[in-house]
């Protein structure tokens, strides 16, 4: 289990709820990292964004996105994938 009032590398989380799903999404400190997990009453789905350093200014340059549907006991490990420093 995920002891979050030890863990202080992330912003608070920005919580959205509505009759259908429940949004929880997190941000670690130095920006790079974005953690959003998607609830509803069959599935719970997560959205990992990771935006590397770069001089190019073009949008979303250097920002990667991964998505799937994982188990409660795999938000471990993307917990500790935002926590994880640069």
């Amino acid at each position: 289990m995920v002891d979050l009032d030890t863990q202080q590398n992330f912003t608070n989380p920005l919580i959205h709820i509505n009759e259908d799903e429940i949004m929880i999404e997190w941000w670690n400190k130095d920006g790079s990292r974005k953690l959003t997990v998607f609830a509803n009453v069959t599935e719970i789905d997560y959205l990992k964004v990771t935006k590397e350093n770069t001089t190019d200014n073009k949008p979303l340059s250097g920002v990667t996105m991964e998505d799937d549907t994982i188990s409660a006991s795999e938000f471990n490990t993307l917990w500790q994938w935002l926590l994880k420093g640069e």
